[in-house]
């Protein structure tokens, strides 16, 4: 038997439900960016960020701005047809775009 007490996990635990969250939506602008670098619109890149794209497009005020400034620091403006403005995933199978006076 050993004398040794035994670590608490909690401390962990608590690092994981802070860190991995942060983690995801500090991912998101580089995520963007990557995206349009290689100009390849990544399955991945959907099905995990669409929740995020969503909420930046879609959101109330107070989450739909600081997201949308995040995203414009990291990916440039695109033009598609007659609209100018970022490309988001807003489903796990698609994109959507917001302009610079709509978030």
């Amino acid at each position: 038997m050993s004398d040794d007490p035994k670590k608490p996990v909690w401390p962990w635990i608590a690092v994981l439900l802070i860190g991995l969250p942060v983690l995801y939506v500090a991912s998101f602008g580089p995520v963007m960016w990557f995206i349009d670098l290689t100009q390849k619109p990544y399955r991945w890149a959907r099905r995990v960020y669409w929740p995020l794209g969503k909420l930046t497009v879609e959101g109330p005020d107070f989450i739909r701005h600081p997201l949308a400034t995040y995203v414009r620091a990291y990916a440039p403006k695109r033009q598609v047809l007659d609209f100018e403005g970022y490309l988001v995933p807003v489903g796990p199978n698609q994109f959507d775009m917001f302009s610079d006076t709509e978030p």
